[in-house]
C-alpha cells in the first residue's frame, strides 16, 4: 500500500480576509475547522499543518495538529505543502494537499482518489468537482473546471467555462499529488495563465501534467471572503448545530 499523508497549508496572509486561518468560525479558528475535518479520512498515515507564521502554528499545535513552518514567500500552497513534506513525510508515496480554507470538504471522496491513486490509475494530481448551475459559475471565487472524456482536466478558470454550457463543475480546494510530480511541480516557474488566472493548478497543466478529476457528491464552500466567512457560519451550523 501506498503511504499518505495530508498537508494542510496555512498562510496568515489574506487579500480578502485579514488572518483568514485564526477566522471564527462557530468557536474555533478556521485551520482548526480544516484540521479537524480531515482527521476523517481513513486513507492517510498523518494530518500535517505547513504554517508560514507562529500566529497560525500556535493555534494549530493548541488543537492536537503537528506542525511544521514553511517559509511565507512561498507562491503557492502546493509548494508550501512541498517544502513540508521535504521535512515531515520525505518517504511518502501520496501527498494530499488539503487548502487551508477548505472545512467543509468530502472526507469520503478523498479516500476514494486515494484508493484510485493506490490501484493503478494513472495521473500526476487527483482532485475533484461538484456541478453548480450557470448563475453560480458567475462567481469568480467559484473556479470552474473543464475535463475531458478520460476524466482529465482540460483547464481550470475563474469565469464560467465552457461557454454556454447549462451546467459547470466547480473545483474543490484539494489535490492528491504523487511524490515525484510535486517534486517537478516545485521546479517549475509560475506559468503564464497561472499568473492571469491567479490558479496554481494551470502551472501543472501549461507543463503537460496529467490532473484526474472526480465528482464529489458534497460540495465544500471554501472561504476568501467575509461574505464566505458568514455562510460558512450558516453551513456549519446547519450540518453540525451551535
Amino acid at each position: 500500500m501506498l503511504s499518505t499523508v495530508a498537508i494542510i497549508p496555512a498562510r496568515l496572509a489574506s487579500t480578502r480576509l485579514e488572518n483568514k486561518p485564526l477566522a471564527d468560525l462557530c468557536g474555533r479558528p478556521l485551520i482548526v475547522r480544516v484540521y479537524e475535518n480531515a482527521l476523517k479520512l481513513k486513507s492517510v498515515d498523518k494530518v500535517f499543518v505547513a504554517a508560514d507564521s507562529e500566529e497560525v502554528a500556535r493555534v494549530a499545535r493548541a488543537a492536537g495538529a503537528d506542525v511544521v513552518m514553511t517559509p511565507s514567500s512561498l507562491p503557492s500552497g502546493s509548494d508550501r505543502v512541498y517544502q513540508a513534506s521535504k521535512i515531515v513525510a520525505p518517504n511518502a508515496d501520496l501527498i494530499i494537499n488539503i487548502q487551508g480554507d477548505e472545512p467543509f470538504l468530502d472526507t469520503q471522496a478523498v479516500d476514494s482518489l486515494v484508493e484510485e491513486a493506490r490501484t493503478g490509475v494513472y495521473a500526476d494530481i487527483f482532485t475533484l468537482y461538484y456541478r453548480i448551475t450557470p448563475e453560480e459559475a458567475l462567481d469568480p471565487q467559484k473556479v470552474k473546471v473543464v475535463v475531458n472524456r478520460a476524466g482529465q482536466a482540460i483547464y481550470f478558470s475563474r469565469s464560467p467555462v465552457p461557454h454556454g454550457s447549462g451546467e459547470y463543475l466547480k473545483h474543490l480546494g484539494v489535490y492528491i499529488w504523487r511524490k515525484n510530480s510535486l517534486e517537478v511541480f516545485n521546479f517549475l516557474s509560475p506559468s503564464p495563465l497561472e499568473q492571469i488566472e491567479q490558479l496554481e493548478q494551470l502551472r501543472a497543466i501549461e507543463n503537460g501534467m496529467k490532473i484526474k478529476v472526480s465528482e464529489s457528491g458534497l460540495d465544500s464552500p471554501g472561504v476568501d471572503t467575509l461574505e464566505d466567512l458568514e455562510e460558512a457560519r450558516r453551513i456549519f451550523t446547519e450540518r453540525y448545530g451551535s
